[in-house]
């Protein structure tokens, strides 16, 4: 027989009746009518979590309801207990979709509890300007000391906030491998928002990046990198010889320009051959110096990596998504690729770098536009979430286009935490950045679609609500439910009473395609959390 029960979440009692099958041996007729004048006073007993579910009226006898969590596959059960007049008492299990996600506060003590003691000494380092650099823009580093004091830092350096610009991700390259004390300031580049004025006060035509070197302000990367190169730090940038440094960096110009030739045409012809060749000469010289290690220079990271590693990476992520050229794990570059696996293994590299998806996303507005061209699809496909499904797969080797990504289960449960952590560290910001999704877009527009900082918000009360519960859903299952898929039951009841129509579902999607690596956070933690936003998608969708 079924029984409908309203469901109240966190103090809020007037929620939508839900069906759900009880035993029959309760006797209990069906009531199908409002019920939020029964709930204002019946609040539920809650064990385990902070969950809150209404006394509902399921009889005209029923005294009380209270509600518990029980382990099971999806993560989430909610066991109802009912008693009646006579003293009968029965426990009905209901879909765990009536049963709210614990409060924030109770999801941070989580995962304070499953963070490890290594975790949390590197968050306490970044917050001192010491430890790995994190390029997170709201809970990164704005100070950079390799262990001196704040008196040390002897150039202030500023860079697009966003972490698109790649002539900023050079210079933030080589002051980390030169471990030079520095500090970082976060400014708008031109296609997402306006330069504040205490910037274009210091450099008035408003270029990234720029670097203040005792007191001396230089707007050109190359110049930045000249003074960084010339013994400032640590010597990390080994010397080779400077004609075969200078013929490297021109190849690197022309491989530059090759490419944004190509990128930008509506057509493969001569296009690609141009770059093709190009890129056949920087597989030959990484070829030439292979013997001695994967390095342009051969053993040793040098300043040539600071040029090139910005635009490689941007060539990948472009070409496979524009036109779809695969230079990553393409047995035609064995090298290139032995190249892109030993940055991929510093710690500065992997700060900065980006995924594939915001490569694919930022540069056009930063063009002027990308022209797609040739067999793209299946790249454009995979790169724009095609992938993005729970149960993610681990052990296996990344795809060509999962750059920064080991794919260990170890790798996958840090980085679900770390998902979890930027969650709940922003709950607030993050929560708003959702409601831009039944909001309205900024006036004046900017060029970046996917980054618009004057967007608004919606103002609706029951949205926000609805939002803010699947957003603990998902930081709930993050934390708990070792990457599996989330089940419908694993929507919470909030959800279920905001507007109709898609809008938490939009919010969501909104929050998912402007996920930017390593702005937000870095990639297999953006991987996790875009595959756990499309889960819980799906389970919302089929819940309704």
């Amino acid at each position: 027989m079924a029984l409908s029960v309203p469901v109240a979440v966190s103090g809020v009692h007037a929620l939508s009746t839900r069906s759900l099958q009880t035993p029959a041996l309760l006797h209990v007729p069906s009531v199908h009518q409002p019920i939020a004048k029964h709930a204002s006073s019946r609040e539920a007993i809650v064990t385990g979590a902070a969950v809150s579910v209404a006394a509902a009226v399921i009889a005209t006898r029923f005294r009380k309801i209270r509600a518990k969590k029980a382990p099971c596959d999806n993560g989430f059960v909610g066991l109802v207990t009912c008693k009646f007049f006579g003293g009968d008492e029965k426990e009905v299990e209901v879909p765990a979709s009536m049963v709210a996600p614990p409060e924030w506060s109770d999801l941070e003590s989580s995962l304070d509890a499953a963070a490890t003691d290594a975790e949390k000494a590197q968050i306490a380092e970044i917050a001192e300007g010491q430890g790995p650099l994190s390029a997170s823009k709201t809970k990164g580093s704005s100070l950079r000391l390799f262990g001196g004091n704040k008196e040390d830092v002897r150039i202030k350096f500023w860079r697009d906030s966003a972490a698109w610009c790649p002539y900023c991700e050079k210079v933030q390259l080589a002051l980390e491998e030169e471990q030079i004390p520095y500090s970082i300031t976060k400014v708008n580049m031109n296609c997402y928002g306006n330069k504040p004025m205490d910037f274009l006060a210091i450099n008035p035509m408003g270029m990234l990046p720029v670097a203040e070197v005792d007191g001396r302000v230089i707007a050109d990367s190359n110049q930045i990198l000249q003074i960084v190169d010339s013994g400032m730090g640590t010597g990390n940038l080994t010397k080779g010889d400077e004609d075969n440094i200078r013929e490297l960096l021109r190849l690197e110009r022309g491989i530059f320009s090759s490419w944004l030739s190509w990128l930008k045409a509506n057509t493969d012809y001569g296009k690609r051959d141009t770059f093709e060749y190009d890129l056949g000469n920087v597989e030959a010289c990484l070829a030439a110096t292979a013997s001695d290690g994967p390095y342009f220079l051969g053993a040793e990271f040098s300043i040539v990596e600071c040029h090139f590693a910005p635009f490689l990476e941007r060539m990948a992520g472009s070409l496979g998504y524009f036109k779809g050229f695969q230079m990553r794990r393409n047995p035609a570059y064995p090298n290139l690729e032995a190249w892109f696996q030993a940055m991929e293994s510093r710690d500065s590299y992997r700060a900065l770098a980006s995924d594939f998806y915001t490569h694919a996303h930022d540069l056009p507005p930063q063009l002027g536009g990308c022209a797609e061209s040739g067999d793209n699809q299946a790249f454009k496909r995979a790169i724009d979430g095609s992938t993005w499904n729970l149960p993610l797969p681990v052990d296996v080797e990344p795809k060509p286009w999962e750059p920064l990504l080991a794919n260990t289960a170890e790798e996958a449960e840090t980085a679900r935490r770390e998902a979890a952590r930027r969650l709940i560290g922003n709950r607030v910001a993050v929560l708003n950045f959702c409601l831009r999704g039944q909001g309205s877009p900024g006036f004046p527009g900017v060029g970046a679609e996917l980054s618009d900082p004057r967007a608004g918000s919606s103002t609706s009360a029951e949205l926000k609500k609805g939002v803010d519960e699947a957003l603990r859903s998902i930081v709930q299952h993050l934390l708990t439910a070792g990457g599996a898929s989330i089940e419908k039951g694993g929507v919470g009841p909030l959800a279920f009473k905001a507007p109709r129509g898609g809008y938490v579902e939009d919010c969501l999607v909104y929050l998912r395609d402007r996920i930017g690596v390593p702005r937000d956070m870095p990639f297999p933690a953006a991987r996790q959390l875009r595959a756990h936003l499309n889960s819980y998608i799906d389970a919302f969708v089929a819940a309704k």
